[in-house]
């Protein structure tokens, strides 16, 4: 999936994040990033867009979420966070919805 239109790429290392957005055609995620651009592309899944919900300063605030986030509790998304962000930057909950 090599195109030049899109200037940055999403990746989903976490298998049941990746296999909610593909059956649900969006999900939520916990990323370190602000990202600039909105509108970028998944391998194996396609171009997506990407919305920015809120900047997380605790765990906590996720619970709502996890329903959408591809795991089965609140520990487990937590626990997948950490292992991901080990150094504990700033992260932030994004929705990202599969584009037609």
């Amino acid at each position: 999936m090599n195109n030049p239109e899109f200037k940055s790429r999403m990746s989903f290392a976490a298998k049941p994040v990746k296999d909610f957005l593909i059956k649900n055609g969006y999900v939520y995620t916990v990323r370190t990033f602000k990202y600039k651009i909105y509108t970028t592309l998944v391998d194996d899944v396609g171009k997506v867009g990407r919305e920015l919900i809120f900047e997380v300063n605790n765990f906590e605030e996720l619970e709502p979420y996890v329903i959408y986030s591809g795991f089965n509790s609140l520990k487990e998304w937590t626990d997948m966070i950490e292992r991901f962000n080990p150094y504990k930057r700033q992260e932030y909950l994004w929705r990202v919805d599969i584009l037609k």
